[in-house]
Order: structure tokens, then C-alpha cells, then sequence
């Protein structure tokens, strides 16, 4: 098999995921954004017009607001600014540098989204046994969605890097 061959099958598995996968995290994601709205408007609700705030409101729409942005995160991976500007720049200028450049990041990418997978799992495990205190749901649930979207993350990623350097291996073109 080819290094250009590789370098697509790469893309294509990265793309096929990203499209499934992120399909099921954008709809559990606004299932979380709905869910965290209704808590909150619930709560204002109690609050400012019966007069009785509502305890598990607060803990609920926290725990749906962080599920919201990890997965989103992983959701949105490609269509958030990413430096575009100076990595254009630095491309009309260098190709090489360029190329070396886009390999630094996602290897730096890769051993940050390394360490919250780390750390998620620790929280996780630390926090298994203790429950909030109006809801009665466990801390772990908190870091829960920095498990899911740091490892999507990490496989897109990962991924994204492989078929650059095929690329690079080649000396073809780095797609962004």
C-alpha cells in the first residue's frame, strides 16, 4: 500500500468518524443545552415568582452545561478559528515551515488532551463514592464529558497527525 493511499484512508477514517460520531454528540449535546435551559428557567421560575427555589435546579444545569461544552467541543473541532490567519500567513511564506508547524501542534494538542483524559479519569475514580449534595448524583458525572470529548479529541487528532506525516513522508501538500 502506498504512503498517499495511507495518508487517505487516514482522512477518511477521521472524516467517517467525525461524521458519525459527531452526529450522536451534536444531538446529546442540544439534548443537554434544552434540558440545561428548562433547569434554568424552572429555577427562575420558583424563584422570582412562586417565592420557592427549586435545590437540584442549580446541580442539574451545572452537570448539562459541562456535558454541553465537552461534547460540543468535540462536535466543533473543525469549524472554530484555528489561528487561520497566522497560519496562512506563515504558509504563503514557507510551505516548510508551515508543514513542521501543523505537525507541532497537533502534537502538542494530542499531549494536552492526554493529560484531561488523565486527570478526567482520576476525578472519576476519586469521585465515584461522594454524591451532590441536592441532587444525590455522584461528582464523577462532572467529569464524565471530559472523558468523552477529550477522547474524541484525541482520536481526531491523532488521526489528523498520522495522515499528515504520510503526507509529509510523500511530499504532498498538508491538507488543513
Amino acid at each position: 500500500m502506498s504512503i498517499s493511499r495511507v495518508a487517505e484512508l487516514l482522512s477518511s477514517t477521521r472524516d467517517a468518524l467525525k461524521r458519525r460520531v459527531g452526529n450522536v454528540f451534536e444531538i446529546v449535546a442540544v439534548l443537554f443545552f434544552i434540558g440545561f435551559s428548562i433547569a434554568i428557567l424552572l429555577q427562575v421560575f420558583a424563584r422570582y415568582v412562586v417565592h420557592y427555589p427549586i435545590q437540584w435546579t442549580e446541580e442539574f444545569s451545572r452537570l448539562l452545561y459541562v456535558g454541553m461544552v465537552c461534547l460540543g467541543a468535540a462536535v466543533a473541532v473543525d469549524y472554530h478559528s484555528r489561528l487561520t490567519i497566522g497560519l496562512d500567513f506563515i504558509k504563503k511564506r514557507s510551505l516548510p515551515a508551515y508543514r513542521v508547524l501543523t505537525v507541532i501542534i497537533d502534537v502538542v494538542t494530542l499531549i494536552v488532551l492526554y493529560y484531561i483524559l488523565l486527570g478526567s479519569y482520576s476525578r472519576t475514580m476519586r469521585g465515584w463514592t461522594n454524591a451532590l449534595p441536592a441532587t444525590g448524583l455522584r461528582w464523577s458525572y462532572f467529569y464524565i464529558p471530559f472523558i468523552v470529548g477529550s477522547a474524541m479529541l484525541f482520536v481526531y487528532t491523532a488521526l489528523k497527525l498520522s495522515a499528515t506525516i504520510f503526507r509529509l513522508a510523500e511530499g504532498k501538500e498538508v491538507r488543513k
